[in-house]
């Protein structure tokens, strides 16, 4: 008789990143008017926590700084626009177990009437790395001869 060995099947904890540095895509949308709103750019650097990088959203906003923390799976942190003069937006959300995505919501507490919506981001240097990755595989496949 063959005795087997069994062990728990493979998790993609074990190949998991729970770090929010790097690049990343995302999009915010308001409270008051969901199919509103606008995508963005963001690099995140994390230095034991402290949290810092920036954004540039697709619409007029410009660019901007953020501060904040990071401590898996929570993140927040206050977006800052450089050369618009307005409030700061205070953002809060959590990273997948996977760490491949974050979402949350965010606050403008300094307006009259208070701002508020969700947001959602992935990781855009891993998508890059995979069209790099099926680009290379196209070019390294050998030609067929006829």
């Amino acid at each position: 008789m063959i005795s087997y060995l069994l062990t728990p099947p493979f998790t993609h904890s074990l190949m998991t990143s729970h770090k929010i540095d790097g690049k990343w895509r995302g999009h915010y949308t308001y409270s008051s008017s969901p199919d509103s709103g606008s995508s963005f750019d963001a690099r995140f650097e994390d230095r034991k926590g402290a949290l810092s990088g920036d954004i540039v959203d697709d619409e007029w906003l410009g660019p901007a700084l953020i501060v904040g923390s990071f401590s898996f799976p929570d993140v927040s942190f206050t977006k800052q626009y450089t050369k618009l003069k307005a409030s700061t937006i205070d953002y809060k959300g959590t990273m997948s177990g996977d760490g491949k995505t974050m979402s949350g919501t965010w606050v403008i507490f300094d307006s009259r009437y208070p701002l508020r919506g969700t947001w959602h981001a992935y990781r855009a240097d891993q998508q890059a790395e995979k069209r790099q990755a099926k680009t290379s595989a196209v070019k390294e496949k050998p030609e067929e001869v006829f």
